[in-house]
Parts: structure tokens; sequence; C-alpha cells
């Protein structure tokens, strides 16, 4: 780990505790010491920023660089965590509630593997995950036949 690092923003022996970087968004968002390019981001703007490193990320996964797909990864994770920094600062929801709201969506789209409903191929497993998909969303799951897009 860089020594640039300030030792109040480091992650955790694992890595799994996000508060470390959650707190890096926060000083970055700070009204009188943050960044001035930071604190003028909106929700509005994140979808354009979001959606350009997402595609950064996607052209490096399919490559074979793993240093690279980690930084890509990375400026996709410091979207989110921007996006969701911003929300919290609107009162609109939590980086909890991200977090809690894709697990239950996954929990529930995955009877095969939560459930008792085996899948016992990888289109087995989509056609389970699409009917779920479509049944919360009100429509049939033909409507969303294109594959794992919108998890």
């Amino acid at each position: 780990m860089p020594d640039t690092i300030p030792e109040s923003y480091r992650p955790d022996g694992d890595g799994f505790d996000v508060r470390p970087f959650h707190s890096l968004i926060e000083r970055l968002r700070h009204p009188e010491r943050g960044c001035p390019w930071d604190r003028s981001r909106t929700l509005a703007t994140m979808g354009k920023s979001l959606t350009g490193e997402a595609e950064e990320a996607a052209e490096a996964l399919a490559g074979d660089d793993a240093l690279h797909q980690c930084e890509e990864l990375g400026d996709v994770f410091l979207n989110v965590m921007l996006a969701t920094v911003i929300a919290e600062e609107a009162g609109l929801f939590t980086w909890r509630d991200v977090v809690q709201g894709v697990t239950a969506k996954l929990v529930r789209r995955h009877p095969h593997v939560f459930g008792d409903t085996p899948a016992e191929s990888p289109e087995e497993a989509m056609a389970m995950f699409l009917a779920a998909k479509a049944r919360e969303k009100g429509r049939s799951p033909e409507g969303d036949a294109a594959g794992d897009a919108g998890r």
C-alpha cells in the first residue's frame, strides 16, 4: 500500500470495510476543505461519468491485464460511492440502503441458490433469474431475454 494514503483512509487488512473509502469521498465533498470539482458533482452529472467508467472497465475486463482491470473496476467503484455520498447528503438513501437493496434482489432472483429450485445449467439459472426479475417488474420474462443486463 502506498505511503501516500493517510492512515485514516487506508482499507483494513482484508479490504472489506468500505468505511475508510466512504470517509475519503465525504472529505472530497466537504463544503470548505473538499475538492471543488467533487463538490460540483450531482446525481444528474454522475450518470455520464459512471457510464464512461463502466465502458472503460468492460474494455479492460475483455483484456488480460489484471492491473488495468483492477484500476478500472476501482474507477467504477469510485463513481458508485461518489453518487451514493451525494444521495446521502440529499437524504435520499445511504450506502447501507444500496448494499441491502442489491443483496435482497440477488437473493430473490436466485431461487436456485437460496431456495429449493435447482438449476442444472447456466441457461436454466438465467431463465429463473429473468422470471423472478419479470415478476418483480410485472412483465413477462421474454421482455428481459437480453441476457443478464440490469441484474
